[in-house]
């Protein structure tokens, strides 16, 4: 008899009515094998004799008997001390006044976090002392942190949100370890540990952002696939299934690879082609950050009543805009300008990327234009040309540099680092990446100022293609470089 028949048994039991449960959800089953602590069996005599039998009934036929001599028993205070004994001595375990662990985590845990998983700094700190004897490379130090130190955490956070304090503390202690600091010395942290946890290829060694671990842990356990409305799409924002074997268990980190992108294959085999082409289209960000609800009708995802009412006025009539004309300028000495736009296309969920780089002489320096598929709207195409140039910029070492877009809705996100929307990891990629860019900032500008990565863009939502100019501009864009470097030379004069 294994685990599974042990379960069907007791629902057994359940049915006949000589076991009582008290339900505390109505999302929780009746008998399930996780009794603790959703789930508590009613004091009562009856119950007791119950359970006794079942546990022996169970025992017998497994083979697989209850050590009581480990086994106790916690009462409320609202039972009485006699009471108390007499279902203890039905149940022959002792009486204790509280569990304080269960599965190796506390039962309660109080206000004071730090003092309550104060043990998992007690057995980081033996694991680091028994290592700092050795001599050990740098790829043993890096093995062992990524390994075994930053694992001792994983099981606590699964279950529960540690502060951010004490995650810096246990990181303070690993860089403290790997730089070959001691008690009695102390030696010079070269790099931050921020830059340690970037990506092996962007210059850093991977090691884990422990506060971002724990929202990914907890992230993870949350969002349901089948009945959280994460899906962009009308309420109630659940997905339809296409495989009638899909698990009601699954969750959406379960279709997101560990190089941080959809697992298309799955996601296509999983659900309906609209939500899958709606799933793929949700940008993800290149580190684990926390999930956030969004209003879809705001640009950054916060329900206000100014919001709503806006929302109101849009459906009712539209709404005129007159810009007024400008023209582009050319940047301060020493620096880059790079202009950028983004093409959408509705009917083949596609978009076009055009971007523009030119010197303080409003010299061309280089520009690109490329496609992006699987896209649902302008917003999310301006966001993503957005993390290109940065990236782009990174590459190259462009700095200082100053971007220009002519989204208004791009530049003040990035201003306000306002991530609630559903493109908010790709704005939180960013602003983390112009923080390596000293002086480095977006600017709004009107579509005249913005001509060059306009007609970029469309050149590559037309011909579907990703081309790159880095001596000489393509002929077609040549009278607006001339225009731009005309209205700049008139400004300046």
């Amino acid at each position: 008899m294994g685990n599974r028949e042990g379960i069907l048994f007791l629902h057994g039991v359940y049915g006949k009515g000589t076991l009582y449960l008290l339900i505390f959800s109505s999302l929780v089953q009746k008998v399930s094998r996780f009794f603790f602590p959703k789930e508590l069996v009613r004091v009562v005599c009856q119950a007791c004799q119950e359970i006794q039998r079942v546990l022996c009934t169970y025992g017998l036929a497994s083979g697989q008997q209850v050590n009581f001599l480990k086994s106790s028993v916690v009462f409320s205070k609202n039972v009485a001390d006699q009471e108390q004994v007499a279902l203890a001595a039905i149940l022959s375990v002792p009486i204790v006044p509280v569990h304080e662990t269960y599965l190796g985590l506390p039962t309660y845990v109080g206000r004071a976090k730090t003092d309550t998983f104060h043990y998992i700094k007690d057995r980081l700190f033996t694991k680091l002392k028994g290592w700092q004897g050795k001599l050990l490379s740098g790829a043993g130090k890096e093995i062992l942190i990524r390994v075994v130190a930053q694992a001792l955490p994983s099981h606590a956070m699964s279950c529960f949100l540690l502060t951010n304090n004490f995650c810096k503390d246990l990181q303070q202690m690993c860089a403290r370890f790997w730089w070959g600091s001691s008690t009695k010395k102390r030696k010079i942290h070269w790099k931050s540990w921020e830059g340690l946890c970037v990506l092996k290829e962007r210059g850093g060694l991977g090691f884990r952002d422990l506060h971002a671990f724990n929202l990914s842990l907890l992230a993870k356990q949350e969002i349901a696939t089948w009945t959280e409305p994460w899906i962009p799409k009308p309420p109630p924002y659940l997905p339809i299934s296409s495989s009638l074997e899909g698990s009601t268990e699954s969750v959406v980190a379960d279709f997101i690879l560990p190089s941080r992108v959809w697992d298309k294959q799955k996601v296509l085999e999983t659900f309906e082609p609209t939500d899958a082409n709606l799933i793929l289209a949700l940008p993800l960000s290149d580190r684990a950050t926390r999930d956030h609800r969004v209003w879809s009708p705001d640009p950054k995802g916060l329900f206000t009543v100014k919001s709503a009412y806006k929302f109101y006025r849009r459906a009712s009539r539209s709404i005129s805009c007159h810009p007024r004309q400008v023209s582009w300028k050319t940047p301060s000495i020493g620096w880059l300008k790079i202009n950028m736009d983004g093409a959408f296309s509705s009917d083949l969920h596609s978009g076009g990327i055009g971007i523009v780089v030119r010197d303080d002489t409003g010299q061309w320096v280089c520009g690109k234009c490329m496609t992006v598929s699987d896209v649902t709207s302008p917003e999310q195409v301006e966001a993503l040309a957005g993390r290109f140039v940065v990236r782009m910029a990174q590459e190259c070492g462009f700095s200082p540099v100053v971007f220009e877009t002519d989204s208004m809705i791009l530049t003040t996100a990035i201003r306000q680092q306002s991530y609630t929307s559903l493109i908010g990891p790709v704005y939180e990629d960013i602003v983390d990446g112009l923080s390596t860019m000293p002086g480095s900032s977006f600017h709004h500008v009107f579509r005249q100022a913005n001509e060059a990565a306009h007609h970029l863009a469309h050149h590559a939502l037309l011909s579907t293609s990703c081309t790159s100019w880095e001596l000489t501009p393509p002929t077609f864009l040549t009278d607006v470089l001339m225009k731009d470097l005309y209205s700049s030379s008139s400004v300046s004069n």
